[in-house]
């Protein structure tokens, strides 16, 4: 009696450890508020809580563009805020190239 409790427990402890390690394997989705594009960054000051500046960057870790907002509460944890920021990254992104793209235009044609 005792042997079979003991190979039941053995048993079953060896199935949910197998099991732990095959749940495991998933890698993680990726939120919706992240840009796979780049990525923006939130600077605030403590003595001036509703002044924020975003800064928003491409996946070469270049400045493409930065916005100062004040007067308002910028509560970064709120998905809603999560999503109109990466609005706002991608946007930038496309006028960032574009720009950038006609600037080299203007260049090529000068020479």
């Amino acid at each position: 009696m005792k042997k079979e409790i003991k190979q039941m427990i053995f048993a079953s402890g060896f199935s949910l450890i197998a099991v732990m390690g095959w749940t495991q394997d998933e890698t993680p989705s990726t939120p919706k508020w992240v840009s796979d594009k780049g990525y923006w960054v939130v600077e605030s000051n403590i003595n001036q809580p509703q002044q924020y500046t975003i800064r928003f960057y491409n996946n070469q870790h270049e400045l493409i563009g930065r916005k100062d907002l004040s007067g308002i509460k910028l509560n970064v944890r709120k998905r809603k805020t999560k999503m109109m920021l990466r609005e706002s990254l991608e946007s930038s992104l496309e006028a960032w190239a574009k720009n950038k793209r006609t600037g080299s235009e203007i260049a090529k044609n000068n020479e």
